[in-house]
């Protein structure tokens, strides 16, 4: 029966793991959130599924989190997949760039990152850590970071990505986190793998943007479609995690994922039916779209498809185009509701 743990799983990204991944009778589906009493009336009048469990917890407080291990334990001796969906978004720095923000508020600023580092790195260093004798004694032992293309560093320098940058400096270090987790625990087995959902459309929230903002997002999509010009638009959640599952079921240790962090030119290839056996993140996504050339000199990261012989650790390939709604977040920003 193999198991998974999502974080954020009230809603968003999260929700909807927890929706498909249960529909398998033979999987056990665990939810960290923080409100777990709201989350399991929720799941008992959407899903009515008996292969679900709920426990509570919150990624900024480290004795909430060992107390959610001991809770799991007592639900499953080992853990199959964690997932580490939750995240926080900030809707103050969501649409201005650091010099803005910092010339309109230092302090805030300052408080805006720590809050972001706080959670979503940090938190997410602690949630592994304490999850990690569960995955030990698994099989399957798989450590997924749930991240964003606003970590990508080549996309943000070639197209002048400004704005959401306290999330995008928390998501790019986090990816460097799994990088190191994956550096010190792939010879006992564990993949460590970040992965970007893609532009996810919820639709909610949209009413509370201000028509500058609204502006400006446009103006980034408009950006995105140049990055990659047979993208068709923002997918569902339902799209995004089908994706993502699909993804997370072939990744392999030793098949060239482990630290990698692959980025949403997967999801954007796959919604317009790119064959997704050939995992070649380069190769691939440029013969379909094919993208600028990147501004900066970082290796690209081309991954073996699944019956592909193992490969040596090669240099990793940053992250595309992304918006911080399709993040997994802890709260919403201006355009997009997010996982608890």
């Amino acid at each position: 029966m193999p198991s998974y743990l999502i974080t954020g799983a009230s809603r968003g990204l999260g929700f909807e793991f927890l929706r498909q991944l249960s529909a398998d009778p033979t999987n056990l589906v665990i939810g960290l959130v923080r409100n777990k009493a709201a989350t399991e009336e929720k799941v008992a009048h959407e899903l009515k599924r008996d292969n679900i469990r709920i426990v509570q917890g919150e990624l900024t407080d480290y004795d909430s989190l060992k107390n959610a291990v001991e809770a799991v334990e007592k639900i499953t001796p080992s853990l199959d997949h964690l997932i580490a969906n939750a995240a926080v978004v900030s809707t103050w720095s969501a649409w201005d760039g650091l010099g803005t923000l910092a010339a309109k508020d230092p302090a805030g600023l300052t408080a805006d990152l720590l809050s972001s580092l706080n959670t979503n790195l940090i938190g997410n260093i602690n949630l592994i850590t304490l999850f990690l004798p569960l995955i030990q004694r698994s099989a399957i032992k798989k450590v997924i970071a749930i991240t964003t293309g606003m970590a990508d560093l080549d996309f943000i320098a070639h197209y002048n990505i400004a704005i959401g940058a306290p999330y995008s400096i928390s998501k790019a270090a986090l990816n460097a986190a799994i990088a190191k987790f994956s550096a010190e625990y792939r010879k006992d087995g564990i993949l460590f793998l970040g992965l970007s959902p893609g532009l996810v459309d919820t639709s909610e929230g949209k009413a509370e943007m201000t028509e500058e903002q609204k502006a400006g997002v446009a103006s980034m999509v408009a950006q995105f479609a140049t990055y990659a010009p047979a993208w068709k638009g923002p997918i569902t959640p339902e799209e995004s995690v089908g994706l993502l599952r699909g993804v997370i079921e072939r990744a392999h240790v030793d098949r060239g994922y482990a630290g990698a962090f692959l980025n949403e030119r997967l999801p954007i290839a796959y919604n317009n039916q790119l064959d997704p056996s050939p995992i070649t993140y380069r190769t691939s996504i440029q013969t379909l779209t094919n993208p600028a050339p990147k501004a900066r000199g970082s290796a690209a990261r081309d991954l073996p498809a699944p019956d592909c012989p193992p490969t040596a650790p090669q240099a990793q390939e940053p992250p595309s185009a992304g918006h911080p709604a399709a993040c997994g977040s802890t709260q919403r920003c201006p355009s997009t509701p997010h996982t608890e």
